[in-house]
């Protein structure tokens, strides 16, 4: 007989965390001048789209459901179980609870689960989603969304110089509407170890030592002489940066290649992480013993079998192409990597606010706008010839940036 849990997902909350390495969730945006985070006016669509009430199913085969879960809590091992998505059924899923405080500071059954859908079919996925978090806000009722942002909010406040003493604050209403300053990590550009390619949707390209085609990372030695890799760290997670440290004794040979398998399985021999890929992107930090942030890799959507690779090897940037498996990234052809070339251009540059953008590519690609603090003011995707109004944005300098490269324009 069948215990069933159920969760209904009110449009209300989100699951995710949104991190500074990342866009801003599409509820989000910065205003034209760069120097304020605004919210409203945009449309949350799929999984979390905020239009739909969705109905998640657990269905738990043990009966002894919740003891095995409160038992597990702690060495954090899920429990299978089938899930139903509005009718759509996904067997296989594996449920464990999750949080701390969330979890010691509720007695009830009102507890945080965390859910993956690839436990034990790889790659398998609701709306794209291998993992889901159900965060139960214990001191909130309405379960509203909980997110985190790596930006530092501010305001200006001038006191005239008069008996009154006037109080006038920029931008106006500042104590709902401030200025922000996106942090960024300081990179140590100069490391000969870098991140050369990954995989993170992996049928048939490579197997592990035990024949399972898992997520890979692929690590390059640059430098003349071999690095010794212990203590160094990998993490997809901001709030765990040393998520997983190489062993004591583990080198890269001057260059060489070395393979991480991003599988969540330690057990196994050879190097596994503890964290799983996301195939429709995430983003991904190398770190030496000291801490010091080597390499942020931000990568978006990929494709089944494909590498995202750095080319030139090792030096330049990241494209989708055929893989090279622990090998050199130039030796894909030309072939394979010809539609990620991506050429294009923009005009009238300079403008007075309206701008063409055209490009050679077969699907869409991201284009974003810089300010020159840095701070991205526009983003979206163009494809063929797209025309981009940009008359709300004061006269300067900017810059912009596709894969591909980076652009100066100039606003009159």
């Amino acid at each position: 007989m069948f215990h069933r849990l159920l969760l209904s997902l009110l449009g209300l909350f989100c699951f995710t965390f949104a991190i500074f390495s990342q866009n801003l969730p599409i509820e989000m945006r910065l205003s034209t001048d760069g120097r304020q985070l605004l919210t409203g006016g945009r449309v949350t669509t799929g999984f979390y789209d905020e239009s739909v009430i969705r109905e998640v199913n657990f269905q738990f085969a043990q009966p002894d459901y919740w003891t095995l879960l409160t038992n597990n809590y702690k060495a954090k091992i899920p429990i299978l179980a089938t899930m139903t998505v509005d009718g759509e059924i996904f067997d296989s899923v594996g449920i464990r609870f999750k949080g701390q405080t969330s979890y010691m500071g509720v007695s009830s059954q009102k507890k945080s689960f965390a859910v993956e859908l690839d436990f034990v079919k790889s790659k398998q996925d609701v709306m794209g989603y291998e993992t889901l978090n159900f965060n139960n806000c214990f001191l909130d009722p309405s379960f509203i969304r909980e997110v985190l942002y790596s930006y530092t909010r501010s305001y200006v406040e001038v006191v005239n110089n008069t008996p009154a003493r006037t109080v006038v604050y920029a931008p106006k209403g500042a104590e709902h509407d401030v200025f922000i300053y996106r942090v960024q990590p300081d990179l140590n550009s100069a490391a000969e170890v870098v991140i050369n390619e990954i995989m993170a949707s992996n049928s048939v390209t490579a197997a592990d030592p035990n024949g399972e085609f898992d997520d890979w990372i692929e690590l390059f030695n640059k430098g003349n002489q071999a690095a010794d890799m212990g203590g160094w760290s990998l993490s997809d997670d901001p709030l765990k940066p040393e998520k997983w440290k190489f062993p004591a004794g583990t080198t890269l040979p001057a260059g060489g290649y070395l393979i991480v398998w991003c599988d969540e399985n330690g057990m196994q021999p050879g190097l596994h992480a503890n964290f799983k890929l996301s195939g429709s992107g995430e983003t991904i930090w190398l770190r030496n013993p000291a801490g010091t942030v080597i390499q942020e890799i931000v990568f978006g959507q990929q494709t089944t079998d494909k590498g995202f690779a750095r080319v030139p090897n090792g030096t330049g940037n990241f494209v989708i192409q055929n893989p090279s498996f622990n090998a050199n990234n130039n030796t894909v052809g030309t072939e394979d990597a010809l539609d990620n070339t991506a050429v294009w251009e923009i005009f009238p540059n300079p403008t007075t606010g309206q701008i063409t953008v055209k490009t050679n590519t077969q699907c869409a690609e991201n284009l974003a706008i810089f300010a020159l603090t840095g701070i991205k003011i526009w983003e979206g995707k163009v494809l063929g010839r797209s025309v981009i109004d940009l008359s709300d944005l004061p006269a300067g300098v900017y810059f912009v940036k596709m894969r591909g490269g980076t652009q100066r324009l100039v606003i009159l």
